[in-house]
């Protein structure tokens, strides 16, 4: 009898031994295996650029022009958001007195597309307006240049009051949220709205 509850004993604590070591390898496997970690969001930087200055003729006025714009993150709408670089424009009297002056503040987005004979590039953004002597700020700009094969290169300017989008020539400032492309609301017609065939100058396009 005596042998039998020992015989008993020896198997249950060999049992024993042997679910510990099973449970003890189960732990190290779990341990060891890797957790997958998320998606990184990766963001594609444009390698695209508009630059250039030059000067045109338009109702009397001679216009001129400053623009570097380059990089920015690239999106699948084709845009390029948050570059670097600036766009300057001047309304000058043939005499060469300036009696106007767009300077942006801010360029949110920009984007280059071949176009039938040539390369267009559209740039928009915040920009302060000057008037004899008067500084407006938060006005919306949009500039559209070309170059075409014929040499033919041009430059517009539009722009809107920050009066709201029910106003002929606003747009909502207040309404407009830099990460939501869909809140920009501009008016169907610009309060200002020049362009023309440049007179002398450069203008480069980089896909």
């Amino acid at each position: 009898m005596k042998n039998k509850i020992i015989h008993g004993l020896t198997v249950f604590f060999t049992t024993l031994a042997i679910l510990s070591i099973l449970s003890t390898c189960l732990a190290a496997t779990d341990i060891a295996t890797p957790v997958p970690s998320p998606p990184v969001r990766t963001r594609t930087i444009s390698t695209a650029s508009v630059s250039g200055s030059g000067w045109f003729l338009c109702n009397g006025h001679r216009d001129s022009f400053s623009i570097s714009v380059l990089k920015g993150v690239a999106r699948p709408d084709g845009w390029n958001y948050a570059p670097q670089g600036y766009a300057n424009y001047q309304i000058k009297l043939l005499n060469h007195v300036t009696t106007g002056q767009v300077n942006s503040l801010r360029i949110w987005r920009y984007r280059v597309d071949s176009i039938d004979g040539g390369n267009r590039a559209v740039i928009v953004g915040l920009a302060q307006i000057r008037v004899a002597g008067d500084a407006r700020n938060n006005w919306w700009f949009r500039i559209t240049l070309k170059i075409m094969d014929t040499d033919q290169n041009g430059f517009m300017i539009q722009l809107w009051r920050p009066i709201g989008t029910d106003k002929v020539g606003g747009w909502s400032f207040s309404d407009f949220d830099a990460t939501k492309p869909s809140t920009l609301k501009l008016n169907s017609a610009p309060f200002y709205q020049v362009q023309g065939i440049l007179k002398g100058g450069t203008i480069s396009i980089q896909q």
